[in-house]
């Protein structure tokens, strides 16, 4: 009941920020980010690959945690080493030792 009650008080709230997000606004169902691009994905018969680093593969796990995935998701490559980035992902190496250096620098204030 209470619920209800707090529901009602937050709707026109809720449908003016929809107004005001209207070209921004990718869904406004309460649900999970791996869900609205798996649907986006379907709508406009696309896919998708990552490339992960600090994320371990997460992103990936999320997108095939939805049922149906496979439909548009190809697959990913969670790569740590930098000669893994830049052999396989023909990523410059440079600016990551640069920011590796940068964030131990960084951890040396602390």
């Amino acid at each position: 009941m209470i619920r209800m009650k707090v529901e009602e008080l937050i709707q026109p709230y809720f449908e003016e920020l929809q107004k005001l997000t209207k070209e921004y606004l990718v869904t406004n169902e309460d649900e999970g980010l791996e869900v609205v691009v798996g649907k986006l994905l379907k709508a406009k018969n696309k896919t998708m690959g990552t490339a992960e680093s600090c994320t371990g593969g997460y992103i990936a796990h999320l997108v095939t945690s939805v049922p149906g995935s496979s439909a548009y998701f190809k697959g990913t490559v969670v790569s740590y080493a930098n000669e893994i980035k830049e052999d396989l992902l023909d990523v410059n190496g440079k600016p990551l030792i640069l920011l590796a250096l940068l964030a131990k620098k960084q951890q040396l204030k602390w």
